[in-house]
Protein backbone atom coordinates (compact mmCIF):
# COMPACT_ATOMS: atom_id res chain seq x y z
CA UNK A 1 0.00 0.00 0.00
CA UNK A 2 1.24 3.37 -0.82
CA UNK A 3 0.22 7.18 -1.36
CA UNK A 4 0.38 9.38 -4.41
CA UNK A 5 3.71 11.62 -4.12
CA UNK A 6 2.63 15.20 -4.63
CA UNK A 7 4.07 15.26 -8.13
CA UNK A 8 1.66 12.64 -9.21
CA UNK A 9 -1.53 14.27 -7.68
CA UNK A 10 0.21 17.74 -9.39
CA UNK A 11 0.87 16.19 -12.52
CA UNK A 12 -3.04 14.33 -12.99
CA UNK A 13 -4.51 17.77 -12.17
CA UNK A 14 -2.47 19.79 -14.73
CA UNK A 15 -3.22 17.29 -17.05
CA UNK A 16 -7.02 17.34 -16.40
CA UNK A 17 -7.44 13.69 -16.11
CA UNK A 18 -8.48 14.31 -12.68
CA UNK A 19 -9.49 17.74 -12.61
CA UNK A 20 -11.45 17.43 -9.13
CA UNK A 21 -8.19 15.32 -7.51
CA UNK A 22 -7.94 17.59 -4.18
CA UNK A 23 -4.31 18.49 -3.18
CA UNK A 24 -4.56 16.62 -0.38
CA UNK A 25 -6.41 13.26 -1.24
CA UNK A 26 -4.60 10.06 -0.57
CA UNK A 27 -4.66 7.38 -2.79
CA UNK A 28 -3.76 3.77 -2.19
CA UNK A 29 -2.09 0.95 -4.36
CA UNK A 30 -1.80 -2.48 -4.24
CA UNK A 31 0.37 -5.17 -6.15
CA UNK A 32 -2.42 -8.20 -5.52
CA UNK A 33 -5.44 -7.91 -7.29
CA UNK A 34 -7.53 -9.66 -4.05
CA UNK A 35 -6.28 -7.00 -2.22
CA UNK A 36 -7.37 -3.93 -5.13
CA UNK A 37 -10.79 -6.01 -4.46
CA UNK A 38 -11.44 -6.27 -0.91
CA UNK A 39 -10.01 -2.50 -0.24
CA UNK A 40 -13.46 -1.43 -2.87
CA UNK A 41 -15.87 -3.53 -0.95
CA UNK A 42 -14.67 -1.83 2.17
CA UNK A 43 -15.47 1.40 0.12
CA UNK A 44 -12.10 2.51 0.74
CA UNK A 45 -12.37 3.86 -3.64
CA UNK A 46 -12.69 2.32 -6.97
CA UNK A 47 -11.25 -0.69 -8.39
CA UNK A 48 -10.16 -2.12 -11.62
CA UNK A 49 -10.00 -5.72 -11.89
CA UNK A 50 -10.93 -8.36 -14.73
CA UNK A 51 -14.86 -9.56 -15.35
CA UNK A 52 -13.78 -13.30 -13.99
CA UNK A 53 -12.27 -11.99 -10.87
CA UNK A 54 -15.09 -9.46 -10.31
CA UNK A 55 -18.06 -10.88 -11.50
CA UNK A 56 -19.10 -12.84 -8.59
CA UNK A 57 -18.74 -9.50 -6.39
CA UNK A 58 -21.43 -8.23 -8.73
CA UNK A 59 -23.51 -10.97 -8.63
CA UNK A 60 -23.68 -10.78 -5.12
CA UNK A 61 -24.03 -7.38 -4.26
CA UNK A 62 -20.61 -6.47 -2.47
CA UNK A 63 -19.78 -4.00 -6.10
CA UNK A 64 -21.29 -1.90 -8.39
CA UNK A 65 -19.38 -1.63 -12.14
CA UNK A 66 -19.10 2.23 -12.60
CA UNK A 67 -19.33 1.40 -16.18
CA UNK A 68 -20.21 -1.82 -18.48
CA UNK A 69 -16.99 -3.90 -19.07
CA UNK A 70 -14.91 -3.16 -21.99
CA UNK A 71 -14.06 -6.69 -23.81
CA UNK A 72 -10.30 -6.78 -24.43
CA UNK A 73 -7.96 -9.52 -25.86
CA UNK A 74 -5.83 -10.71 -23.06
CA UNK A 75 -2.94 -13.36 -23.32
CA UNK A 76 -1.84 -15.63 -20.73
CA UNK A 77 1.51 -16.80 -20.51
CA UNK A 78 2.98 -19.79 -19.26
CA UNK A 79 7.10 -19.07 -17.98
CA UNK A 80 8.85 -20.66 -15.61
CA UNK A 81 13.01 -21.02 -15.22
CA UNK A 82 15.06 -22.05 -18.39
CA UNK A 83 15.86 -24.85 -16.51
CA UNK A 84 13.03 -26.33 -15.91
CA UNK A 85 11.86 -26.12 -19.95
CA UNK A 86 14.85 -28.56 -20.49
CA UNK A 87 13.23 -31.13 -18.14
CA UNK A 88 10.87 -33.54 -19.07
CA UNK A 89 8.02 -32.49 -16.56
CA UNK A 90 7.87 -29.40 -18.64
CA UNK A 91 7.56 -31.56 -22.17
CA UNK A 92 4.70 -33.10 -19.91
CA UNK A 93 3.29 -30.55 -19.26
CA UNK A 94 2.90 -29.03 -22.38
CA UNK A 95 1.53 -31.84 -23.96
CA UNK A 96 -0.90 -32.14 -21.69
CA UNK A 97 -1.95 -27.94 -21.93
CA UNK A 98 -1.79 -28.80 -25.59
CA UNK A 99 -4.17 -31.87 -25.02
CA UNK A 100 -6.77 -29.65 -22.89
CA UNK A 101 -6.87 -26.39 -24.66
Amino acid sequence: MSNIGEARKRGLREKGDCPHFPADAKALAFDRADLVLQAAIKGMGIALGRTLLIDGDIAQGFLKPVRPAIPMKSAYWLACSPEFANTERHATLLVWLKREA
